[in-house]
């Protein structure tokens, strides 16, 4: 399941890098005080870039559920919503959210109808190389009818890169997978 995780991450970022952006570039002017005056400088005008995307990735998969004790076959949608800002001295702001969305399955053999409850969120902050930080939090649940065959997992992850280029933390915490 572990590896699912990973895969599905791997994805969803090449997903990200490979789909077009919708660019809004709203200028925010410098306005400075000169002579008691309103000045509009242009020399030291300043912009701000928004990137926007919100969209549904349709998908098809095979996993083998640990719980289920089978592979599960599922088709549906992944719903992404998406924002990042440059700001004016540089720095970027992202918010990645991914759920999924009317994805459905089936056990490959008992037939078992089974639904997939996730998210996937990730934010990154920083201005270049360094410094940096993010944060990436993904829940996959695989739901089944009947009792004992519901797989719960999670994973965080988070780093921190200082001014220096140094990793200052970094942690990754993958729960064992929860049968219900």
């Amino acid at each position: 399941m572990k590896s699912l995780l990973y895969g599905r991450l791997l994805i969803i970022i090449c997903g990200l890098l490979i789909l077009g952006c919708e660019k809004e570039t709203p200028v925010v002017t410098d306005i400075s005080e000169v002579n008691h005056s309103l000045e509009k400088n242009e020399q030291t005008a300043q912009k701000t870039e928004i990137f926007r995307e919100n969209f549904h990735l349709p998908v098809e998969f095979t996993e083998f559920s640990e719980c289920a004790g089978e592979e599960l076959h599922f088709t549906g949608a992944f719903h992404w919503n998406s924002v990042t800002v440059i700001d004016a001295q540089g720095g970027f702001h992202s918010v990645f959210v991914s759920n999924d969305h009317s994805l459905s399955g089936v056990g490959l053999t008992t037939g078992i109808k089974y639904h997939e409850v996730g998210a996937f969120t990730a934010v990154f902050n920083g201005k270049g190389e360094a410094p940096q930080e993010g944060t990436i939090t993904v829940t996959l649940n695989f739901i089944g009818q009947g009792p004992g065959n519901n797989a719960i997992n999670t994973l965080k992850f988070h780093y921190t890169v200082n001014a220096n280029g140094i990793t200052t933390v970094e942690f990754e915490k993958a729960d064992d997978i929860l049968c219900k």
